[in-house]
């Protein structure tokens, strides 16, 4: 897991995630009918998928850092291709993964592309993300993508609260834990020429300078 894009991803999911929680109205709470609850965003199905086997209340109240970061690397950030992108969106694109499944994560990235693509540069929506959807993230700007992908999450759950009046007391936290990530230096083209511009000018005038005297 020597991974720095890995390591900035999973330090925001720990500071978003709480520890144990069993709330009824969660279904990811329950395995075979039975409340286990989740840790640390690990649900139940996920642990007991992890270790083969069904899982205890207990098991999942006593769930080391350790075990979960093991879970989040391999369950999602590998099979997500996250590593394959660039920082700022690896980031939000992981931790939709972690709350809404790879292919929830994958559908709300293909939306965001084409929310800021052209017509010919759309691609499908399949919940896949494969050599069209990389490649189509290498044509735009990072930290657009990035706000893109932002408003197609919000839309998601928006249209998931809108389906199941139930889930309307998380709106808050949901569109609150989005609005968390934020836009890095770095982020595609616009950024390398805010910050090479005034270098170029600062020279340029230097030399100028010099070469006068």
């Amino acid at each position: 897991m020597n991974s720095p894009k890995f390591n900035d991803a999973i330090r925001f999911i720990w500071a978003a995630e709480g520890g144990y929680q069993n709330d009824s109205v969660d279904t990811g709470n329950f395995l075979n009918g039975v409340n286990v609850g989740t840790n640390m965003g690990i649900t139940a199905k996920t642990l007991a998928s992890f270790l083969g086997r069904n899982v205890t209340a207990s098991e999942m109240r006593n769930l080391s850092k350790d075990t979960a970061e093991e879970i989040y690397y391999k369950n999602y950030w590998k099979p997500s291709k996250a590593e394959k992108m660039p920082g700022v969106l690896s980031s939000i694109y992981f931790d939709s993964a972690v709350n809404n499944g790879l292919g929830g994560a994958a559908k709300i990235l293909q939306r965001a592309i084409n929310s800021i693509s052209s017509n010919s540069d759309k691609i499908a929506v399949d919940g896949g993300v494969g050599t069209q959807t990389l490649n189509a993230i290498k044509k735009l700007n990072a930290n657009k993508l990035h706000n893109a992908f932002k408003a197609a999450w919000k839309k998601y759950y928006s249209d998931l609260i809108a389906r199941k009046s139930q889930y309307e007391k998380y709106r808050n936290g949901w569109f609150n834990r989005v609005d968390k990530h934020k836009e890095k230096d770095g982020g595609g083209s616009s950024n390398y020429l805010k910050f090479i511009i005034p270098v170029l000018i600062v020279t340029a005038v230097f030399l100028f300078v010099k070469f006068k005297k």
